[in-house]
């Protein structure tokens, strides 16, 4: 998964640098996914997923001097219920 941001803005004024801004995107995707599961249904049958983050980097941009990534790998793993 790759989520990148620039500074967050409101007009010139900038509010938050784009390494932050990343970062905290980062964060909140972490919150949401890692070492969380869920029970979905496929065709009828239960399955539950599990979610593992691992890869985790915060990294300048090559082309763009202003942006940041955060990128990480999602591993998820299903068993049957």
């Amino acid at each position: 998964m790759d989520a990148f941001a620039g500074p967050r803005k409101s007009g010139t004024t900038v509010l938050e640098e784009a390494e932050d801004h990343a970062e905290r995107i980062g964060m909140a995707i972490e919150g949401a996914l890692h070492l969380q599961g869920e029970t979905v249904d496929v065709d009828g049958h239960p399955l539950r997923l599990t979610y593992r983050l691992t890869d985790i980097r915060l990294f300048p941009d090559g082309a763009e001097l202003d942006v940041f990534h955060y990128s990480c790998l999602v591993n998820v793993r299903a068993v049957a219920e």
